[in-house]
């Protein structure tokens, strides 16, 4: 029988690690799993219908922004977990631990993704302990998170070389660019939260 694989994730459109999510959920053998992937709201972002176009996602709010949705269906939540999920592995990057509290009382192992290296708030502290296992993406992660070391494993995110294998390198004024012209790049999604704004200003 088939493991059904939960991925969460807040949402589809503003998470950058979404391109992580949609290259694992998309790349996983489906002889040996059935991904589902669970947002905390839809968007109707191109990247979810393409990944509503191979598997399942559905809307389901496990994140605490509110006491009233907090207490609001809480053990129907528990239920449908439960009737969905054998493993879950969330992309979510908050410290939010009611994920992982849902997933403990459903009996799902919660696997999290630490994609940051602010841990010291009591919220993350909770959040890693509820955790089954702590993937960490880089080895300064790692060191950090040295007392969870039992569960802990280092899983850099990986490229596909492929499509870089036989790129150019690419010259200014096939852009536009005089050798005057201050170039500033940045390899992130371009949401306001990034701080595009004030790094120009």
């Amino acid at each position: 029988m088939k493991k059904r694989v939960l991925f969460t994730i807040n949402n589809l459109d503003t998470a950058g690690m979404k391109y992580v999510l949609a290259a694992v959920a998309m790349g996983i053998d489906k002889n040996i799993f059935t991904p589902v992937i669970i947002v905390n709201q839809k968007s109707g972002s191109e990247i979810e219908k393409l990944l509503e176009q191979q598997m399942e996602v559905r809307e389901l709010m496990l994140r605490s922004e509110s006491i009233v949705k907090v207490i609001s269906g809480w053990r129907r939540k528990i239920q449908i977990l439960k009737s969905i999920g054998d493993l879950a592995h969330s992309f979510d990057y908050s410290s939010d631990w009611l994920e992982a509290l849902m997933m403990r009382r459903a009996g799902i192992p919660y696997i999290t993704e630490k994609t940051n290296l602010s841990f010291n708030s009591y919220r993350w502290k909770i959040k890693l302990q509820l955790a089954s296992h702590i993937v960490c993406l880089s080895s300064a992660q790692y060191k950090l998170l040295h007392r969870y070391k039992q569960k802990l494993s280092l899983i850099p995110t990986g490229i596909d070389i492929q499509k870089y294998r036989d790129a150019l390198p690419a010259k200014r004024n096939s852009f536009g660019f005089s050798s005057n012209d201050i170039i500033l790049i940045s390899v992130a999604h371009l949401v306001p939260v990034k701080g595009y704004e004030e790094l120009i200003d």
